[in-house]
């Protein structure tokens, strides 16, 4: 028999092997490694359109549909030319816009039509029915809604669709350009001693409809340094005779088909009932192009600089009678 003492020595020296190899053999706990970061995400474009929405796109759109030519012309100066696959009706400007696809009118447009050139994005401008607004979330097709009312709001807008789209850089140079032009027509706005030229815009002949304050024409207007009779009243309506003959206009600025000038400057030349004004007498009788003097997109500078250099021609006097509130 062998020594009892032997088989607890030998039993000790087994379990010690046993928690060295535990401790520093293959069978040893790693650490564990620290998680990945996810792959950064491209930034999303984003901007807040005239809906009161936050707009976020992956990535910049290249098929856009604009539905009224004012948001054709934004998308168009802004480079966006090419990527446009669909246009409103009466989407004249640029002349490439022509040649775009139509998907209805602006106040009846087509889901059908718009659907079928596979959009990802819809600018949506005034006048756009409402009902479509959800039917085309629900075809999951992004909406940016623009609704500039004033010269600073078409600038401003022209910038957020630039950032959604993609072409902030190019749509903040653009803004920055149209501000230029537009600062050197202040430059040439009449001083202190002197008044402006009474003028009188009519965009209706029958009725006599004019423009008030706080319209696009009236801000155009008082830019190019002329002083709107009818800045008595907001909005758009009807001049009375009585009003019309009190302001004594000595401009009539007839908006219209800049081709058939002529035909409206007889035509109003003819009215019997206008042919005491001083415009008339004199012959002062302007008609501009309609589209670009009331469509609130980026030709509106150029409105500005055009009728800046006709008023110039009249000679300014001093101070004009006051308009009764």
């Amino acid at each position: 028999m062998g020594s009892p003492v032997r088989k607890p020595r030998l039993l000790a020296g087994t379990l010690f092997a046993a928690l060295l190899t535990w401790g520093c053999g293959t069978h040893r706990p790693q650490p564990q490694s620290l998680p990945q970061a996810p792959p950064e995400s491209p930034p999303l474009l984003q901007a807040k359109d005239d809906l009161g929405e936050m707009v976020s796109l992956a990535k910049p759109p290249q098929r856009i549909v604009c539905l009224s030519p004012n948001a054709v012309e934004i998308a168009f100066a802004l480079g966006l030319g090419e990527r446009v696959v669909g246009v409103s009706a009466f989407s004249d400007y640029p002349p490439e816009a022509k040649e775009k696809p139509v998907v209805g009118r602006y106040d009846r447009p087509s889901i059908e039509k718009i659907a079928s050139v596979n959009p990802d994005l819809v600018l949506l401008g005034y006048g756009n029915p409402k009902e479509i607004i959800p039917v085309l979330r629900n075809l999951e097709i992004p909406l940016f809604g623009i609704n500039p009312k004033s010269i600073e709001d078409i600038i401003e807008v022209m910038e957020r669709v630039g950032a959604v789209c993609g072409v902030e850089a190019e749509a903040k140079q653009a803004a920055a350009n149209l501000r230029t032009r537009l600062e050197k027509a202040r430059e040439r706005l009449p001083v202190d001693n002197q008044r402006r030229v009474r003028v009188f815009v009519i965009i209706d002949e029958e009725s006599l409809w004019t423009v008030g304050a706080d319209t696009l024409q009236d801000q155009i207007l008082r830019l190019a340094g002329g002083d709107n009779i009818a800045s008595f009243r907001h909005s758009y309506f009807p001049i009375s005779k009585e009003r019309l003959f009190e302001a004594q206009p000595e401009v009539i600025l007839a908006t219209g088909d800049p081709t058939q000038e002529e035909v409206i400057r007889r035509r109003l030349s003819a009215r019997a009932d206008l042919s005491a004004l001083p415009a008339v007498r004199q012959g002062n009788i302007v008609v501009v192009d309609e589209d670009i003097y009331s469509r609130p997109g980026p030709r509106v500078v150029d409105a500005v600089e055009h009728l800046s250099q006709l008023l110039s021609k009249f000679p300014s006097k001093q101070s004009a009678p006051p308009h009764e509130d």
